[in-house]
């Protein structure tokens, strides 16, 4: 298994899942952020009725919280953090901050779907403060506790003419001798449950030139690129041999 679908196969022992990041990048150097987490709560009910995981009649929790409690209308993250009983911060700058991220949940049934976080305007220094609080928020952050090697963790520099995009060949890892995966034993596994991972960049210009190829880095249209990495397409292919046609490490996106 290649080292860059671990993470993704741990999360899918835990709920199937798509994860979707947009990023739109301002000429000030700015970004803003928002991350939608849509999951499949089936996947769960599969599992604890083959006994993979206990049942309980105890309210279902996140983060402490009821799941009929948890907001389904934008919140501040500082609001959220004191209805959780968490300790919050006393300091303006910290207090200020936390108030800038907000989220919200999609709850139905007394089951949580999905949630979501955004913040507007964030210098590079505060999207990294952001990523930092949707690991812990994420209901597999348990699976990979190295946050370097995160699967949110994508270090693209943007300076409010190019964004760099530093990319992954799944499919070509030199350091890697295991075999490649049986889709029949991964299928057996977890049938339909999948992870899918979306990174969506968007400009406040049109996108002006593109240097470097990668087949799975694709222009929407003159202001959006967009990197998907859907797991089971992947795996599907390095079970078959097959290689990516174009797969630059580096990605530079150049804004009129």
């Amino acid at each position: 298994m290649k080292t860059f679908l671990i993470p993704l196969l741990a999360l899918l022992v835990i709920t199937s899942c798509e994860v979707r990041f947009e990023s739109t990048y301002h000429s000030d150097e700015t970004t803003s952020m928002e991350i939608h987490m849509n999951i499949d709560p089936s996947i769960g009910e599969k599992m604890e009725a083959a006994g993979a995981t206990p049942s309980s009649d105890e309210p279902k929790k996140i983060n402490g919280m009821e799941i009929t409690d948890l907001p389904t209308d934008w919140t501040d993250f500082y609001t959220l953090q004191k209805q959780y009983g968490e300790d919050v911060p006393t300091d303006p700058d910290s207090i200020a901050f936390m108030k800038r991220i907000e989220i919200k949940y999609d709850v139905a049934d007394e089951e949580m779907n999905g949630f979501a976080m955004r913040i507007e305007k964030a210098t590079e220094e505060e999207l990294e403060r952001f990523s930092n609080t949707f690991q812990d928020m994420n209901p597999g952050n348990d699976a990979n506790k190295d946050k370097s090697k995160s699967i949110d963790n994508l270090d693209v520099k943007w300076d409010g003419k190019k964004l760099i995009i530093p990319m992954d060949n799944p499919l070509d890892d030199p350091d890697d001798a295991s075999p490649p995966p049986d889709m029949s034993m991964v299928k057996s596994m977890f049938g339909d449950a999948n992870i899918i991972m979306v990174f969506r960049f968007k400009f406040d210009d049109k996108i002006k030139r593109i240097d470097g190829k990668h087949d799975l880095l694709t222009k929407i249209d003159d202001y959006t690129m967009e990197y998907k990495i859907d797991m089971l397409q992947i795996m599907e292919m390095e079970s078959k041999g097959e290689k990516l046609a174009n797969s630059d490490a580096e990605i530079v996106v150049h804004i009129k």
